[in-house]
C-alpha cells in the first residue's frame, strides 16, 4: 500500500494534465475510504469539516491527498486492526460465559 501512495504521489507531481491527475487524487482517496469506511467516512469527515471550520487549507492539491489519505489509513488500521478483534475477543468472551452457565442465547 506504501508503493502505491509513492507511485500515486510521484504520478501527480509529474503530470502535467489536469483531468488525470484529477482522476489519480479522487481514485486514491476513494480505495482508501472504502477499506477504512465506516470509521473512516465519519472520522475523515470529521476532521475535514474541522480544518476547514478553523480555516487550514492545504496548499496544494497534493497536500490534500496526502493528508486524507493518511487520516483513512489511521482510521482504517484503527477499525480493523484494534477495534474489530477486541469487540470479537469480547463478543466470544460473553459467549463463552452464557455457554458455562448453561443459559439459552436469544
Amino acid at each position: 500500500m506504501l508503493s502505491e501512495l509513492v507511485w500515486t504521489l510521484w504520478s501527480l507531481s509529474v503530470t502535467v494534465e489536469p483531468q488525470l491527475r484529477q482522476e489519480l487524487m479522487f481514485r486514491h482517496v476513494f480505495v482508501m475510504l472504502l477499506l477504512s469506511f465506516p470509521l473512516g467516512f465519519v472520522l475523515g469527515g470529521f476532521l475535514w469539516w474541522f480544518v476547514g471550520f478553523i480555516g487550514l487549507r492545504p496548499s496544494s492539491e497534493l497536500v490534500e491527498v496526502f493528508v486524507m489519505w493518511t487520516i483513512l489509513a489511521i482510521s482504517g488500521y484503527l477499525q480493523w486492526f484494534e477495534l474489530v478483534p477486541r469487540f470479537r475477543q469480547r463478543l466470544k468472551s460473553k459467549t463463552a460465559q452464557v455457554g458455562q452457565r448453561g443459559q439459552v442465547l436469544r
